[in-house]
Order: C-alpha cells, then sequence, then structure tokens
C-alpha cells in the first residue's frame, strides 16, 4: 500500500512525493521480504511477476516495480535466477515479465535460453509475446538453443523449434531433416516436416533487385508577406461574426430555460487577441520559421475562406504544418479534405512524403504513413488517397521492417497497447508488390495452411505469385488435423493446377472423415473432374449408411431426421430415406451457412419438386 501510494498520481503533488518515491528500491522490498523467514530470494522475484488475487484491471499498477531506481541493477545481478524461475511461472507472469524486458534491450540479450524457452511456450500468448523478440537476440546463439529443444525438447517444444527454424532460413535445412529422420512421434515428425516443407518454396525462388526510382524532392514555396494583411482581414471578419452571435446569444438566453454562454465567452476570447502580434507569428509558423502547434482561434483564422488554400504558392508543407497536432499526429482526412486540392496530391508518392515530413521536423515520419496502411482503421486515412501500387510499394520496399513487425517477426513498436500493425494488412500490401521478399514465404505459409482461419484465404492468395506453390498444398493433404486437410483441398481447387488431381484420388482411397471426403469430391468437379460415379443412387445410399453410424453432434440431436419429407430423383424414382437424412447430418458437420458446393451438387439430383419441398421443410 505504501508503495503504491508513493507513485499514484491521484495522490499528492509530484513534487512532494519525489524525495519519497526515490526511497522506494527493490532492493529495500527485497530486504522487506526476506525477513520473513519462510521466504527466499525465488519467492521473490516469483512475487514481482506474479498477481494472484489482483484483478486484470489493476494489474499495470504493479508495474512501478519495475521503474524503480536499481529495477535494471536488481535484473542483471539476478539474470540467473530470473532465468531458473520465470518458466515455472504461470502464463500471466511470463506476459508481464516479456513486456518489461522488452523494453530493456540489455537485459534482453543476457536471456537468450529463456526467451527460447518462452518462445516455445504451451501458452500461444506467451509464445507471440517472446517470438517477436527474437530478431533482437544473437542469431547464431538462437539457432542452437532452438536446436537443442529441436532434438531435445519436450514434444510441443520440438514442433514449435521446427516452425521458429523455418522462419529462420535455409540454413536450418540440414537440423530440420535430421529431427524428421529421428523423430519417433509421427504427430511431431509431420510438424517438422511441413516446416521442412515450407523451406522448400525458397529454393524455387529467385530475388531480383528492384531499382528504385529516384525521388523526386517536392517543391516548396513560401507564403508572400501579403498575406499578413489577409490574416489580419479573415480576424476582423471572425470577431464580427463572433459578435453577432454573442449578442443573438444575449437575447435568445431573455427567454430561454437554459442560459448559453458559449458564443458570448468565444467573442471575449477573441478580443483579447493581438492581431497585430498574431499576424506575425502565424506568418512565421505557416512558412515554418517556428514550428508550433495552430489550432482554435489561430486555425480558423488562417484557413478563413479559403483564401490561404487557394493561393499559388500554398502547397503540401503549409498543410502539414497546420495539420500538425503534436504527438506525431495527424489527421489525414483533415489534411486530404480541408487543407489540400487533388492537384496538390494526384501525383504524390509516399516516400515524397515521408521526405517531406522529415523536412518539416516530424518523428517518425515511415511509421506516421504506414500506421495507415497497417492498421486497423474505420475511416479515411491516407491509403484513401494516396492508394496507387506505383505510388505505395516503393515506400514499403525501403521500409521492409515494418512489414516484418507487421507479420509477428519483429517486436511490437506500437506506442498503445490498443494498436499494433496487423498482418492481414501486411498482406495486402506485399499483395502489391512485383515479387514476394523471401523472408516471408515461411511465415506466409504458416498463415496459409496454419490453425488460425482469420488469414488463412488472404496468406494463400498471396502466394500464388511462388511457381511451385500447388506443392506445398499438396504436401499438407497428409496432414493429421482434419481442418488443415480441408483447406489444402479447398487451395487446390482454387488453384487450378492439374497436378492435383492425382493427388486427391489418393487422398479419396483412404480418407475416413465424411466432411473431407466432401471437401476431395467438390474440389473434383471444380477442377474438371467427371465425379458421377460417387454420385449414383446405390453409392449415395452406402455413405449414407456409413455416415449415419457416426455420432450425430449433441448441438444437432433436437433436430427430427425421421419426418424429413420423401424425395425422388430427376427420374422419379424414390430416394431411400437414410440418404436425405445423411445430407442434412452432413450439413452440420460442414459448420457453413453458405451451402458446400457439393451439397448443392446432390440437390440438384432431385427432381425440382423435391428440391422446394426439401428448401421449405
Amino acid at each position: 500500500d505504501g508503495l503504491l501510494t508513493s507513485f499514484n498520481h491521484q495522490s499528492f503533488d509530484d513534487r512532494q512525493k519525489k524525495s519519497h518515491r526515490d526511497l522506494w528500491t527493490l532492493a529495500v522490498l527485497k530486504q522487506l521480504y526476506l525477513s520473513e523467514p519462510e521466504n527466499n530470494i525465488e519467492g521473490f522475484i516469483a512475487t514481482l511477476f506474479e498477481r494472484d488475487g489482483v484483478n486484470n484491471y489493476h494489474h499495470d499498477q504493479l508495474n512501478v516495480l519495475f521503474k524503480l531506481s536499481d529495477s535494471v541493477v536488481f535484473f542483471n545481478e539476478h539474470a540467473q535466477q530470473v532465468r531458473e524461475i520465470l518458466p515455472k511461472l504461470s502464463a500471466a507472469a511470463q506476459g508481464i515479465f516479456l513486456e518489461f524486458i522488452a523494453q530493456h534491450s540489455d537485459l534482453l540479450q543476457q536471456q537468450t535460453e529463456l526467451m527460447i524457452m518462452l518462445a516455445l511456450s504451451s501458452s500461444k500468448t506467451v509464445r507471440e509475446q517472446a517470438t517477436v523478440l527474437l530478431s533482437q537476440l544473437n542469431q547464431t546463439e538462437s539457432q542452437q538453443y532452438l536446436q537443442h529443444f529441436l532434438l531435445n525438447g519436450e514434444s510441443k517444444q520440438r514442433s514449435f523449434a521446427a516452425d521458429l527454424l523455418a522462419r529462420l532460413g535455409e540454413q536450418n535445412r540440414d537440423i530440420l531433416q535430421q529431427a524428421a529422420d529421428s523423430e519417433k512421434l509421427k504427430s511431431v515428425q509431420v510438424l517438422i516436416i511441413a516446416a521442412l516443407q515450407r523451406l522448400e518454396s525458397l529454393q524455387q525462388v529467385v530475388e531480383v533487385d528492384y531499382t528504385l526510382p529516384e525521388i523526386k524532392a517536392i517543391e516548396t514555396r513560401e507564403i508572400p508577406e501579403s498575406f499578413i494583411p489577409i490574416i489580419v482581414e479573415n480576424y476582423q471578419a471572425l470577431l464580427e461574426k463572433a459578435r453577432l452571435r454573442a449578442e443573438q446569444e444575449i437575447e435568445d438566453n431573455k427567454t430561454a430555460s437554459y442560459k448559453s454562454t458559449w458564443a458570448q465567452s468565444n467573442y471575449k476570447d477573441l478580443q483579447k487577441l493581438k492581431i497585430e502580434q498574431i499576424s506575425q507569428q502565424l506568418f512565421s509558423t505557416i512558412n515554418g520559421k517556428k514550428r508550433t502547434q495552430i489550432h482554435g482561434h489561430h486555425y480558423n483564422i488562417l484557413t478563413h475562406q479559403n483564401k490561404l488554400q487557394n493561393l499559388p504558392e500554398y502547397g503540401l508543407e503549409h498543410a502539414l504544418r497546420l495539420s500538425y497536432h503534436g504527438r506525431n499526429w495527424i489527421n489525414w482526412n483533415e489534411l486530404f479534405n480541408s487543407l489540400l486540392k487533388p492537384h496538390h496530391y494526384e501525383n504524390l508518392e509516399l516516400r515524397q512524403l515521408e521526405q517531406l515530413m522529415k523536412q518539416l521536423g516530424f518523428e517518425k515520419p515511415a511509421r506516421m504513413i504506414a500506421e495507415s496502411y497497417l492498421e486497423n482503421y474505420y475511416y479515411e486515412n491516407l491509403s484513401s488517397y494516396i492508394a496507387d501500387d506505383d505510388k505505395v510499394v516503393p515506400f514499403f520496399m525501403e521500409h521492409i521492417d515494418l512489414i516484418a513487425e507487421a507479420l509477428g517477426l519483429s517486436s511490437d513498436k506500437s506506442e498503445s497497447r490498443y494498436r499494433g500493425f496487423e498482418p492481414l494488412h501486411a498482406i495486402g500490401v506485399l499483395q502489391r508488390f512485383p515479387q514476394l521478399p523471401k523472408q516471408f514465404i515461411p511465415r506466409l505459409l504458416e498463415f496459409a495452411l496454419g490453425d488460425g482461419k482469420r488469414l488463412r484465404f488472404d496468406a494463400q492468395e498471396v502466394l500464388r505469385k511462388l511457381p511451385d506453390i500447388h506443392l506445398r498444398a499438396i504436401e499438407a493433404l497428409q496432414n493429421g488435423k482434419q481442418e488443415i486437410r480441408i483447406t489444402a483441398i479447398e487451395w487446390l481447387a482454387r488453384l487450378q493446377h492439374q497436378a492435383a488431381v492425382s493427388a486427391l484420388y489418393e487422398l479419396l482411397k483412404k480418407e475416413k472423415k465424411e466432411v473431407v471426403i466432401a471437401a476431395i469430391l467438390t474440389a473434383l468437379e471444380q477442377l474438371g473432374e467427371d465425379i458421377s460415379a460417387y454420385l449414383s443412387p446405390k453409392s449415395l445410399l452406402k455413405d449414407a449408411e456409413k455416415g449415419l453410424k457416426g455420432k450425430i453432434a449433441s448441438s444437432f440431436t433436437w433436430f427430427d431426421l425421421q419426418h424429413l419429407p420423401q424425395a425422388q430423383w430427376q427420374d422419379g424414382t424414390a430416394v431411400d430415406p437414410k440418404i436425405i437424412q445423411w445430407w442434412v447430418v452432413l450439413a452440420d458437420k460442414l459448420k457453413d451457412p453458405v451451402p458446400n458446393a457439393l451439397l448443392q451438387r446432390y440437390m440438384g439430383l432431385l427432381n425440382e419438386k423435391s428440391q422446394q419441398t426439401l428448401s421449405l421443410h
């Protein structure tokens, strides 16, 4: 309580408590903790990160433990104990540790083994937090630890280590092959082989060096001194409008139940301005002689009736100065809609914009620009106005590290935990590239054939650029997970590569899962194969009897299969009720509100009356 009170900004004035704060150190806290005979240093370190009994909302309050004057020194001195204790703590505690160490590169460099262990954690959240930090570690050391866990770790560690080694590149091919040959557990071996297969696509890629055109600097011009009297005129016009509004407000207040004072206050504020002095300041600011935020009355005075924007000398540099809001934030919508006209930016390339922003003194202009393309936005931003590939792609070719960050290959450098680059948007940017950068191919293959559904389709589409990508999908047909096999089947159908046909027939011979069989038949027909042999009444009845022997999902037991309407084939002969019952059960198993292509094909086998009767049931 004393510690939190000392650091709580709502407690008392900072000047009063500075000396009080300086008394708190981890050394003092350790001494207090160890004063109890049953406590030890291991328990103290664990206590720093565990938040048992503390509501998640208040976790951040305890981060003051890592802001004490000796925090970094303490963790340097106890590096070995931290390495031994952290793997035993909860996933939440490990996450708090990772948030802390991400801000201290020197501490991070000491903990390569620990970071690898956390990157192989059974907790997905911890894995992702640790993995993005690996790029900051010594790569040789990281690979040595990963290779150790690939050959000697627990089953999950071996699987995750294979994924990370594949991400790091082709130099790990031999160790992955060795692990695949020696692996005894089939499920792990499949995952190691999948990691190896992701590296295969790298061999087929011949990288082309693209020479980017030189950046044509934007010509800048100064606003002439003749604009100073216009600033004064603008002020006088706004002052007169404010006076009229204030008088009207006074009049309205005589009969209104609510007495408003806004217009009167606004008028008084304008009256206080010393326009002769301010006009000079604003003139200097708009020409870059003085850097300050232009807002409120000053902004309104400068932009009144677009007189400034209509000057022939006015350009992008002036608009950027007007839209500067501090903290390196720009309201792009305001910039392009209110402060610029199309001719100001119709040929603008992102690299030109970055260059100009640097000249104007913006910090991290590249990141400010990238945020519009890589973060989630629900309103118009920079990407809404500069969208052509030739104006966007060169910028990201020069800042490929920002794509890596968005794909989770390097640490998140966002200032807010509520914002960050999205892999989906990074894939969208890569789709514009003339060729996929080689370093991203293993990661994109993880998305394309991984457990996460959200990124699969987009990753598969961008990977179409690779000449042998159908082979990766064919290899995934052997995956032990039903969902991944279906993903690979559907991908092959979209790729329309004839090499997939024989592989799908081979899988069909041995596949046991009904939903996978349905996906195979759908894909084969989309690839131009005649599947009528699998659609005969005899074959369909055999499939139905086999399928109905299986377990029906508990969530579907409410459905009365026995009272489905009688149906007829196109030739008018009766359909065995079991077939219709199985189709209904199969539709539930597919878990897709959009009718599967095979189910639509099945329905097409019925006469029109039966189709209508079933659809209305």
